[in-house]
């Protein structure tokens, strides 16, 4: 006769281990019904930059139950980030020169945001930019940077930054300005984040949080998109697309259209005062 069964410490070792299997099922089965419910939920076509959100049909008071076409499942709203039109700007070049949208249309172009002291991505979001220049110096686009530290980034040291990245001067800008404007530009112009960290805790290098997006602007002054300044595969995303929208221009009517809107009308007819 086996002493096992009239042992009390096996009795309860084999309690505990059905007990656990128990578990084991129950959440085993949990997720399965949390997968089969998440795979009966409509899909959306989403583009670059969009916003997902998903509404419970019960927030909206106003819809008849009666007219409920999901099944009571939360609806996918697909809330579009872009395109939309960069606000104008005036700001300074690191060889004096003021420059404005108006000067930058007619091309595509890439636009980070850096400043010469960071102590974080500053640097990886800039060699970025280097590296589309090299690749993309055939083709007819322009790179933009603006600093998000003009008080220190004068248009002497973003020449002397510019020159250890080999900028090409008639290619890649380098921008500042009057802070107030920059970061206005940034915030509402690109819809991108940018602050500075006033307080008395703040660490040398880590003065301004910023965005490590690389913006992509059409030739028409038509923001397109975003892309993380510090992952490959993204970059490899805006060479292409940039690279897409320079060889559209090279078609005799977008060439044409790109160059009405960059410059306005000679002869605007006078009004009719008879």
């Amino acid at each position: 006769m086996s002493t096992e069964s009239n042992n009390p410490d096996s009795s309860s070792g084999r309690s505990k281990i059905i007990m656990l299997g128990s578990v084991l099922w129950i959440l085993a089965l949990g997720a399965l019904f949390f997968v089969w419910k998440n795979s009966n939920m409509p899909e959306k076509d989403t583009e670059q930059g969009d916003i997902i959100v998903l509404q419970d049909d019960d927030d909206d008071d106003d819809e008849d139950e009666d007219e409920d076409d999901n099944n009571g499942k939360p609806r996918t709203i697909v809330v579009k980030m872009f395109p939309f039109e960069l606000m104008d700007f005036k700001l300074t070049e690191r060889s004096g020169k003021e420059i404005t949208k108006k000067d930058l249309l007619g091309k595509p172009w890439a636009v980070s945001f850096i400043f010469i002291n960071c102590a974080g991505p500053c640097y990886q979001i800039t060699s970025q930019m280097a590296k589309l220049q090299k690749k993309l110096k055939d083709d007819d686009i322009r790179l933009v940077t603006i600093t998000v530290d003009p008080e220190n980034d004068t248009p002497e040291r973003l020449q002397k930054y510019a020159d250890t990245f080999q900028a090409d001067p008639k290619k890649w800008l380098f921008l500042t300005g009057d802070q107030d404007k920059v970061y206005e530009l940034i915030n509402l112009g690109f819809k991108q984040s940018v602050l500075e960290d006033t307080s008395d805790t703040r660490q040398k290098g880590f003065e301004i949080a910023h965005s490590s997006n690389i913006m992509l602007v059409n030739a028409e002054g038509i923001v397109l998109g975003k892309y993380n300044g510090q992952i490959d595969s993204e970059m490899v995303k805006l060479r292409k697309t940039i690279k897409k929208e320079a060889d559209s221009l090279k078609e005799p009517d977008k060439q044409k259209e790109a160059s009405q809107v960059k410059e306005e009308p000679k002869n605007k007819e006078q009004p009719d005062n008879s």
